[in-house]
């Protein structure tokens, strides 16, 4: 995960993470260089784009991320703060935002 605001780069990991059908949920972890750890939710489509938001432990957006699959076993994108509770007011314009992947291990 890598922060284009801020210029700072940190582990990123998906956990207890599951799909069905084309709803997805887990747990995201961020690594101690930035902030943004919560439970998320999103979807994925048939031609492989991911979304999903994560939430703080009072249920508030924190974060918003999109991208795609790369392969069988990786997903990268980008994403961006959220400045409330709604989806919607999660973009660029809110605060920090960056470039991310993941690869299972």
């Amino acid at each position: 995960m890598y922060d284009l605001t801020t210029n700072v780069s940190t582990s990123l990991s998906l956990t207890e993470a599951r799909q069905s059908q084309r709803k997805i949920n887990g747990y995201l972890i961020v690594g101690p260089e930035l902030q943004g750890s919560g439970h998320f939710s999103g979807s994925v489509d048939a031609a492989g784009h991911v979304q999903f938001t994560v939430t703080d432990a009072a249920g508030n957006a924190i974060l918003f991320f999109e991208g795609a699959m790369q392969s069988a076993t990786s997903l990268s994108g980008d994403y961006y703060s959220c400045s409330g509770t709604q989806e919607s007011l999660c973009s660029w314009a809110s605060g920090d935002y960056g470039i991310w992947s993941v690869a299972l291990t």
